[in-house]
């Protein structure tokens, strides 16, 4: 049987382990040390889920090289690159280029592709399966986040040309990026589908939220 999902790939987009710079806003209240922890945690729950999803194309976009990244890589048996690009969007946008261009593919021919990030712990298995059966019909996808930004993005390979505007004067860590977001693609004249809205982890209440999430798993 046709693999459905063989076109496809996903990308974890993070920031490489290091002290000082990851959470910094969560690292205000519980110090460095305890947030590289949760970042660290998160991290690990998004590559399980990645690689739940059984798809042969998986890939880790960070920020530098680290002997934990390649760590990762071997646990996880991810293909690992360097984000490339000044400014957030531009990095992103690198990704799906790279992607489209079957540069990094195994057996190329990718058609379609989601990035996530490893700050929401909705993001699971299931939800990258629904991002990528949604690009079946749709021209790019969204997870929404209740902060107004988003968790996931996904697109097509014909669609990608077009979409690139999405990466492009975006209000980047404002409550405003699926706002902007969306006018983009109605301004593109682009099919989208938006999933169940999720949630990151910023804040110390974020934190509070994912002990809690922790607790009540372990009780079942």
């Amino acid at each position: 049987m046709t693999d459905p999902f063989n076109d496809c790939a996903v990308v974890v987009f993070t920031r490489a382990p290091i002290l000082g710079q990851v959470k910094t806003r969560l690292a205000q209240t519980i110090g460095e040390e305890a947030a590289l922890g949760v970042h660290v945690r998160l991290v690990g729950s998004a590559l399980n889920s990645v690689t739940e999803t059984g798809l042969n194309n998986r890939y880790l976009y960070v920020s530098v090289d680290h002997p934990e990244v390649r760590d990762w890589a071997q646990r996880f048996d991810l293909d690992v690159r360097l984000q490339r690009g000044d400014g957030l969007g531009e990095r992103m946008r690198t990704v799906f280029r790279d992607l489209f261009e079957s540069e990094f593919a195994s057996g190329g021919g990718i058609e379609r592709a989601v990035l996530m990030g490893t700050d929401c712990p909705d993001i699971t298995a299931k939800y990258l399966h629904t991002a990528l059966g949604k690009l079946a019909h749709e021209e790019v996808v969204v997870g929404p986040a209740e902060d107004g930004g988003y968790g996931l993005i996904g697109m097509r390979l014909d669609a990608f040309t077009q979409a690139q505007g999405v990466f492009q004067d975006i209000p980047w860590g404002s409550n405003q990026v699926m706002q902007r977001t969306r006018e983009v693609l109605r301004d593109q004249g682009l099919k989208w589908a938006e999933l169940s809205t999720i949630w990151d982890v910023d804040t110390h209440k974020d934190w509070e939220r994912l002990q809690a999430l922790g607790d009540a798993r372990q009780d079942k």
